[in-house]
C-alpha cells in the first residue's frame, strides 16, 4: 500500500505543476482516463455479433489450459532444472524483478510519467501515465470484485485446481486470475499500442513474460489464471490506447472495440 500511495500522491503533486491555462484541458484528460478505466468495466455490455468467434476462441482456450493445470504444475514441480524455470529465476518471488507486476509499482510508475508530462508540457508523457493507470484501475476492480466472489486455491496450497467454491477466501485462494499478469500486460499492451512501438516493445513483453510464467512456477497461479491475466491485461491495454489514440488522431483511429479478451486487428 505505501508505493500505491506514493503513485497516488505523484499525481496530486502533479495537479500544481500544470500551467493555470492548462489546467481545464488537464482536468479533462484526468476525466477522460476515468471514463477509459470505466469503459473496460462496461466491455461486456458492448460485445458485437462479429466479435464472439474471437472471444468463444479464448475461452475455449482457456478451458484447454485449464484442464492441463495440474499437470503443468507437476511438470514445473518436477523440473526445477529446466531451461523454463531457470530462466524465469531473475523474476522469481522476492527478487527485484518479481515486483514490476505489482500494482504498488506500476502506480508510481504512471504517476510519475505523468507529473514529467506536466512540468515537460508533454501530451506522449502525460498519456503514458494515465493510460497505463487506466488499466490499472480497471484491472484491480475487476480481479478485486472477482476475489470476493470465487475462492480457487493458489498451487502453493497443496489443493485441487478445481476446488472452486463461492463466496471468495482469503489471500491463499485469490488464484484467479493472475494480478501480477493483467498488470503489466495491461500497461505494456498500452504503451506499445499507443505510440506504436513496434520492436522496441520486445523488451517490454520479455519482461511481462517472465513475471507471468515466474508466477506459476512459484506457485501463486495455475497456468489458466495466467492466461486470463494475459488475455485481460493485452485486450485492456489496447481498448485503452485505441481510445486515446481516437482522440488524438480521429481521422486515422478505429472505433474501439469490445474487450473482448483478445481485440480486433486493425485493418492497415
Amino acid at each position: 500500500m505505501g508505493l500505491r500511495r506514493h503513485g497516488l500522491l505523484l499525481l496530486l503533486a502533479a495537479l500544481p505543476a500544470a500551467r493555470p491555462a492548462n489546467a481545464q484541458r488537464l482536468g479533462a484528460e484526468l476525466a477522460d482516463a476515468g471514463h477509459d478505466a470505466l469503459r473496460i468495466l462496461a466491455s461486456p455490455a458492448h460485445i458485437q455479433t462479429d466479435d464472439l468467434p474471437t472471444l468463444g476462441a479464448v475461452i475455449g482456450g482457456a478451458v484447454v489450459v485449464g484442464a492441463l493445470d495440474a499437470p503443468i504444475q507437476r511438470w514445473i514441480d518436477r523440473h526445477e532444472g529446466s531451461l523454463l524455470v531457470r530462466a524465469a529465476t531473475p523474476f522469481r518471488e522476492g527478487s527485484p524483478l518479481s515486483r514490476l507486476g505489482l500494482a504498488g509499482t506500476l502506480w508510481p510508475v504512471s504517476g510519475a510519467l505523468y507529473l514529467a508530462g506536466l512540468i515537460a508540457d508533454d501530451r506522449a508523457l502525460r498519456d503514458a501515465g494515465l493510460g497505463c493507470g487506466a488499466t490499472l484501475a480497471a484491472s484491480t476492480t475487476i480481479r478485486h470484485a472477482i476475489y470476493r466472489l470465487v475462492s480457487r486455491p493458489r498451487p502453493g496450497t497443496g489443493e485441487r485446481p478445481y476446488a472452486i467454491s463461492v463466496p471468495g477466501g482469503d489471500w491463499e485462494h485469490h488464484s484467479f486470475f493472475a494480478g501480477h499478469t493483467s498488470n503489466i500486460v495491461g500497461c505494456t499492451a498500452f504503451w506499445d499500442r499507443r505510440f506504436r512501438l513496434g520492436a522496441a516493445a520486445l523488451p517490454l513483453y520479455a519482461l511481462a513474460a517472465g513475471v507471468s510464467v515466474s508466477r506459476t512456477i512459484d506457485g501463486a497461479h495455475w497456468a489458466s489464471d495466467t492466461y486470463v491475466g494475459v488475455a485481460f491485461g493485452y485486450a485492456a491495454g489496447r481498448l485503452v490506447a485505441d481510445r486515446m489514440r481516437g482522440r488524438v488522431e480521429p481521422r486515422t483511429t478505429e472505433p474501439d472495440p469490445a474487450l473482448v479478451l483478445v481485440v480486433r486487428w486493425p485493418a492497415r
